[in-house]
């Protein structure tokens, strides 16, 4: 999942950009292939950072999840120790990267379903992406509460 543009681009705009990018295969099974493969290939996460506090509660699996701020945009980082929740959150934080801590502790991320993995993931694995979205705008409340 080569990192995307973030040049004048809203949070929208690159959530709209990876449903273009994942939309031509044709079934969600295939898309999902498709981003637990690009998944694997990125985000070096840094071992200092497996900790408990950026642990994300709530999913089934280990997740860590942390973010820096470089320049006031988001740079999300996570790990997990399962190929299918790696490549899933990581499609989140692909959607988060670059944006602005105001939009992402508001943005409701509807990547999942755009692309159709909503109809194939199980009700525990969709709650686990909620967790680790809703960790995502915590991290930007934070950000925001540090800036003011």
């Amino acid at each position: 999942m080569t990192s995307l543009p973030t040049i004048a681009q809203t949070i929208e705009e690159r959530e709209n950009a990876l449903v273009v990018r994942y939309s031509f295969l044709p079934s969600p099974w295939e898309r999902l292939e498709e981003i637990i493969n690009a998944g694997r290939r990125e985000m070096d996460f840094p071992a200092e950072d497996l900790q408990e506090k950026n642990l994300v509660p709530g999913c089934q699996t280990r997740v860590w999840l942390t973010a820096t701020w470089p320049e006031g945009k988001c740079n999300p980082l996570v790990a997990t120790d399962s190929a299918v929740v790696g490549g899933l959150a990581r499609l989140i934080c692909e959607v988060c990267r670059g944006a602005l801590p105001s939009e992402v502790a508001v943005h409701e991320l509807t990547v999942i379903q755009q692309l159709g993995l909503d109809r194939i993931l199980s009700p525990t694995r969709l709650n686990g992406l909620t967790n680790i979205s809703n960790r995502l705008q915590v991290l930007a409340r934070l950000k925001l509460m540090e800036l003011s």
